[in-house]
């Protein structure tokens, strides 16, 4: 596991045994998305449901998703993970209420994010800066995935929604003095995604 500064939190890959080693369930506090590339890893909930997609997938969750991640039995998954601290606000309503967003990978797009995620990757290693963009163009190409599966997305309505749904709420709880996190936790968006909406 690795942390690193910028809109990027996190960036991690590699052989999982989550049948072994499950990850229970937490609100993860950024967006994460993660790539399975073979095996039967799924997220898994407080409730035991678990959900799958067709490996090789994608899993777009939202920052207050409480899931944590489960295998078969004694299974080998192989995966990538990026968590963000924002996203395009088009991903955010994309994602919605449903929490997790999950899509199974076509072969031209798991090729294309593989190179992708190696050439990041390499970069990150060798700490020459352009790795940030290039996880950046990762996620813009992930919204236009998501986008394209979600059908059309409008972001002034939901963007003018959640400005109503922070004040509402902030005036109901004025009493208990709630933080700018806080109210962004409450409307399922990050601090400085909330500014940019106000």
């Amino acid at each position: 596991m690795q942390f690193v500064a910028g809109n990027v939190v996190r960036v991690a890959q590699g052989e999982r045994f989550f049948g072994l080693r499950p990850v229970f369930g937490a609100p993860r506090n950024f967006w994460e998305l993660v790539w399975i590339f073979s095996g039967s890893a799924r997220q898994r909930y407080a409730t035991s449901d678990t959900a799958m997609g067709k490996v090789p997938c994608l899993y777009v969750s939202h920052p207050d998703s409480c899931h944590g991640w489960t295998d078969d039995g004694d299974g080998r998954s192989e995966v990538f993970v990026l968590h963000f601290r924002s996203v395009p606000a088009e991903l955010q309503v994309a994602v919605g209420k449903a929490k997790t967003f999950i899509m199974s990978l076509k072969a031209a797009e798991l090729r294309k994010h593989r190179l992708l995620l190696a050439e990041a990757s390499a970069l990150h290693a060798t700490n020459d800066p352009v790795w940030r963009v290039k996880f950046e163009q990762i996620l813009l190409d992930v919204t236009v995935m998501v986008m394209e599966r979600a059908g059309p997305v409008v972001v002034v309505e939901a963007s003018v929604d959640r400005v109503k749904q922070a004040l509402q709420w902030f005036e109901e709880n004025l009493g208990n003095n709630p933080s700018i996190d806080e109210v962004a936790k409450v409307v399922g968006v990050t601090r400085g995604h909330l500014r940019r909406l106000f």
